[in-house]
């Protein structure tokens, strides 16, 4: 690879790194896939998660909420397509590598 590839690997590197820091915003990003792709889904979240994230951080059940959301998300992604196996499907709905973009796109490296 020549000095200008390898920049922009580095450069995809250090987004995945910074979002998989950021919680609040692969959170936000997840139900934001939520809300374009299954907004039957967003029902869920009106019922059961309290209005302010901070109320999440209080009872220490954010962690547990985004994991939730994100991995149902992952699963709805991935459910139509028949050619994922279960393996492949369980593997990839609870690995927190795959997270959300801004886009509500799920992003696979």
């Amino acid at each position: 690879m020549n000095a200008k590839e390898r920049a922009a690997w580095r450069h995809a590197l250090d987004m995945d790194l910074e979002l998989q820091i950021d919680l609040n915003q692969r959170f936000l990003n997840a139900l934001l896939a939520m809300a374009v792709n299954y907004p039957g889904w967003m029902m869920w979240v009106e019922r059961n998660l309290p209005r302010q994230i901070d109320k999440l951080y209080e009872e220490g059940a954010f962690r547990m909420y985004l994991q939730l959301v994100e991995s149902m998300m992952r699963w709805r992604f991935f459910k139509p397509h028949g050619f994922f196996g279960r393996g492949v499907v369980s593997e990839i709905m609870f690995n927190e590598k795959y997270i959300f973009t801004e886009h509500g796109s799920l992003r696979m490296w």
